[in-house]
């Protein structure tokens, strides 16, 4: 075991030069999060309330379909890179691009005209409508931007550079926190806006993201950087690769963002403290998967330009030692969390009863680590790198709908059980996943070298 796992330098130089901008992108993006957050609830639970209700319908609804289109497309990108083939690439892009721009229309549209509609299916507080509106309608440009952004950002990192968008990406989250800060308190003679003020901030961070990403790209001369005669170069066997693994993707991921929406609802009919409970052990959770977030997407990347390339069997060893790292990761990591969890607790207000949740909860995310992270890198980082987009979708939605959400509304609403015994029973849907996803694994199924099959060389 040793010695496989640790006797190849190539595979760890080739890893952490892929992983370690991810990881850092993600940790600087999860916790940015947590101070813009902490800014905007210093204004009260009004404003608070809104800016979770509007975060809410950018990630779980816009931002799925988004990941959708990307990542869809992502696993054709990374398999023509391995290939050297940018030709398709850029049709590739060209497909996304008209995707991503035709759904950024549609949600500026709707933002821009209806934003108080659109809350009222979150609230019937209109106090909590009338700030989010106004937060809304503000930040509505940034949905004709951000998926461009997106695409481009997700090309360079299947061509295995992923330091720009990290660069990029992080200058914008530093950007959006100062700026924030100055426009939601009124620094620097600018008058304190509040909520809008946040509005404002994160709308010209995500458009200097957009400015500066782009213009490296073509300035820098870098694969992805397409002309439009390039990218809409449409072939039919292109295109239909394209909407072959883009579509399953897209309807897993919006499956799996309305799953998390009846988890949420489960747990806010439980108790107040189980809320608090949940919303305090999040950011954690999100700080502690960011490692593998980055293991698990460049995982991806190398498994999908291994398979372009027809190096299947070394694509093979390079996912089982990827899986295998994450696992030994997500035990030293669930342990010292485990151990610390009392103590990470310290850094909030919470009460005796919601604090006691919050540490069961964690006590138990710690322990499940290996499962969620076994799922994670096998799904993301190799099945559907392998184009068995099809599977991922029926075991990935699956083992939500009739595996963890009718455990969760069980206990919870049958049984009324606490939410640490809720939040177990939703675990027992990723413990079943990571056995199916594993079976799988071994069988070699997924491994398809989609750049031979669906290839246009001209």
């Amino acid at each position: 075991m040793f010695h496989f796992l640790f006797s190849d330098k190539e595979y760890y130089r080739k890893i952490w030069n892929l992983a370690i901008p991810l990881i850092l992108q993600n940790a600087i993006n999860s916790s940015i999060n947590l101070i813009d957050s902490l800014m905007i609830g210093s204004l009260g639970d009004v404003a608070l309330g809104s800016v979770n209700i509007c975060n809410q319908f950018y990630f779980y609804l816009f931002n799925t379909i988004i990941f959708g289109l990307v990542g869809g497309g992502a696993i054709l990108n990374a398999q023509y890179w391995g290939a050297r083939d940018t030709q398709n690439i850029h049709r590739i892009m060209g497909i996304q691009l008209i995707g991503c721009a035709s759904v950024g229309i549609i949600f500026f549209t709707l933002t821009a005209i209806l934003p108080n509609q659109i809350l009222s299916l979150y609230s019937d507080d209109p106090e909590v409508i009338r700030t989010g509106a106004m937060y809304l309608s503000t930040l509505s440009i940034s949905y004709l931007l951000f998926p461009i952004t997106n695409m481009f950002a997700s090309a360079h990192r299947c061509t295995g550079n992923t330091r720009v968008p990290m660069f990029t990406t992080g200058i914008s989250l530093i950007l959006k926190v100062i700026l924030s800060w100055i426009f939601i308190f009124g620094h620097f003679g600018f008058p304190a806006m509040g909520v809008k003020g946040a509005a404002i901030g994160t709308l010209i961070a995500r458009s200097g993201e957009f400015v500066l990403l782009i213009s490296l790209t073509y300035l820098k001369k870098y694969p992805v950087a397409a002309t439009f005669r390039n990218m809409f170069d449409f072939q039919k066997r292109v295109t239909r690769a394209a909407i072959k693994n883009i579509l399953p993707v897209m309807i897993n991921e919006g499956i799996w963002g309305l799953g998390t929406n009846v988890y949420s609802s489960i747990y806010a009919n439980i108790s107040t403290a189980s809320i608090a409970a949940v919303g305090a052990v999040s950011p954690i959770d999100s700080l502690m998967f960011t490692i593998f977030l980055g293991v698990g997407d460049a995982c991806g990347i190398m498994t999908g330009n291994l398979l372009g390339s027809n190096e299947k069997e070394k694509a093979y060893t390079y996912s089982k030692r990827s899986v295998t790292l994450s696992i030994l990761l997500s035990l030293t990591i669930g342990s010292a969390v485990f151990l610390a969890r009392k103590k990470i607790l310290g850094i909030y207000s919470l009460s005796p009863e919601a604090t006691d949740y919050a540490a069961h909860i964690l006590a138990i995310m710690a322990a499940c680590l290996w499962a969620r992270t076994t799922s994670y890198t096998l799904i993301i980082g190799v099945l559907r790198a392998g184009g068995d987009v099809r599977f991922c979708l029926i075991v990935d939605s699956g083992c939500s709908w009739f595996i963890g959400i009718p455990i969760a509304f069980i206990l919870a609403n049958v049984f009324h059980q606490p939410i640490s015994i809720v939040y177990f029973g939703v675990m027992m849907e990723e413990i079943f996943k990571s056995v199916i996803v594993f079976s799988r694994f071994i069988s070699k199924k997924w491994m398809n070298n989609l750049a031979m099959e669906d290839i246009v060389y001209q």
